[in-house]
């Protein structure tokens, strides 16, 4: 997942729920969702999306301009954590992965696209 799709599953979430009263208190989580759906709601959120619920009748715009900072809060808020539990690179690798897609190189990535003379992009 990138910014700007992280961006539309915000924005979708908002237009979904727009008339919704309120957001339910407990148990409940609304997180992005690699589906056509864009967001999910959950109990455990164990599929390890991103959070969406601060976009809860938020208009288009503040959406737009806040989402960047609130997924790379979500990013940093990640990399400290695998700093501190300290990960091993192929734990970090699978784990972003999982949760943000599959835009994360490897070193073997990175090593295959040299050897075949290839631009590498690690992030889309």
């Amino acid at each position: 997942m990138n910014i700007a799709e992280y961006t539309d599953a915000c924005i979708k979430f908002a237009k979904d729920t727009k008339n919704w009263s309120s957001l339910p208190q407990s148990g409940h989580q609304f997180t992005t969702e690699h589906s056509a759906d864009l967001w999910t709601e959950s109990s455990d959120n164990a599929h390890g999306g991103i959070d969406v619920s601060w976009a809860f009748h938020m208009p288009v715009s503040s959406i737009r301009k806040y989402a960047p900072q609130v997924f790379v809060d979500s990013l940093l808020e990640e990399i400290e954590l695998a700093a501190d539990d300290q990960w091993e690179h192929q734990s970090i690798s699978e784990h972003f992965s999982e949760k943000y897609g599959k835009h994360w190189s490897t070193p073997e990535d990175i090593a295959a696209a040299q050897k075949a003379n290839k631009t590498f992009e690690p992030c889309r």
